[in-house]
């Protein structure tokens, strides 16, 4: 190869570096909006301190401050069962320094409460899906019921005999009893604990039975017969259990999940550059290992993935709630 030939390859192959450096650097650009963010970034947690929005609100945000090199603070605002947050959220102006921490809630709050003064289509942007936490089916210890079948066929033999218990009306162990009923075509009583402790109840066999969190299920094997987990896989941290699907309930699928918003309007740039860093904390392995060993599954993905999780739980839920006339004020 000629002197000239080499320099004029060398020079094509430079300019081709220097071009890509140069899209590169478009994109870094992009992904960095100009003059965001510049002061503190708050995360609204719509329930009280120690609860798992609360404490997952807390982790996403301490990691994500030392990423991006600004305050992020948590601040609780509950009330009316996670509404009075929200709306704030809602409501907030669309700047990218007021979020939201809000999963369940949020997908039944337009089909359950009568007069809620927000729409979360409407009014609030997604940004990440923080991850899922399965429901675990639970009976006493001593209960008759060996599996999801046996309790299943006894409840089709003795229609509205079986109770199923909840901390309240509109709660996830409530919908999930409602659910079971319409999925598996049983009658069972709502037995709702507006105080107290309707596991105690449960353990002793006065209702029969719970949904509560896989993590919860976790701790209460001693206490508590686990006939299954709601959800498409196995939980690894109770691989003995059985899916309803392998009990012969296909698709029966309760996680209570929780995601972080934005006001709707809040400028693409901003959104697309907090699912960026939102993606990078949930993907370090010491956030990971520490939510999961809360009982969450970690999902994470893009905004739009967030959107479509967001709207089948919304009518999952819709469906369930009209069917059974579920109305909260």
């Amino acid at each position: 190869m000629s002197i000239l030939s080499f320099a004029a390859k060398w020079r094509h192959a430079a300019s081709a570096a220097l071009a890509a450096g140069l899209l590169a650097s478009s994109f870094a650009a992009q992904s960095q909006p100009a003059d965001y963010p510049k002061r503190a970034i708050t995360i609204v947690v719509p329930f009280a301190v120690g609860l798992a929005p609360d404490i997952q609100g807390r982790l996403i945000a301490e990691a994500l401050s030392k990423r991006i090199g600004v305050p992020v603070l948590v601040e609780n605002r509950p009330g009316a069962n996670g509404n009075i947050g929200t709306e704030a959220v809602a409501r907030a102006k669309p700047d990218g320094y007021t979020l939201l921490v809000c999963g369940l809630t949020c997908s039944i709050a337009k089909s359950i409460y009568k007069d809620i003064r927000f729409d979360v289509k409407r009014d609030l942007a997604p940004l990440i899906n923080i991850g899922t936490i399965p429901s675990v089916l639970v009976v006493a210890k001593d209960s008759p019921f060996q599996n999801i079948g046996e309790l299943i066929a006894h409840a089709k033999a003795h229609p509205g005999e079986l109770t199923f218990a909840s901390v309240g009306i509109g709660g996830s162990p409530h919908l999930a009893g409602e659910l079971l009923k319409r999925s598996a075509g049983v009658d069972l009583m709502h037995i709702p604990f507006g105080s107290g402790d309707p596991l105690v109840e449960v353990g002793s066999g006065r209702v029969t039975m719970m949904f509560i969190p896989g993590v919860a299920a976790q701790n209460q094997q001693k206490l508590f017969r686990l006939l299954g987990v709601a959800s498409a896989q196995r939980d690894p941290a109770l691989p003995d259990v059985p899916t309803f699907a392998e009990s012969g309930i296909a698709n029966f699928e309760v996680e209570p999940w929780n995601g972080i918003w934005a006001p709707a309007g809040t400028p693409e740039p901003v959104l697309d550059y907090l699912n960026e860093h939102l993606q990078a904390v949930l993907a370090q392995p010491d956030v990971a290992k520490r939510l999961q060993q809360l009982g969450l599954k970690v999902v994470g993905g893009t905004r739009a993935a967030m959107a479509e999780y967001f709207d089948a739980d919304a009518k999952k839920w819709a469906e369930v709630v009209e069917a059974n006339g579920i109305v909260l004020e």
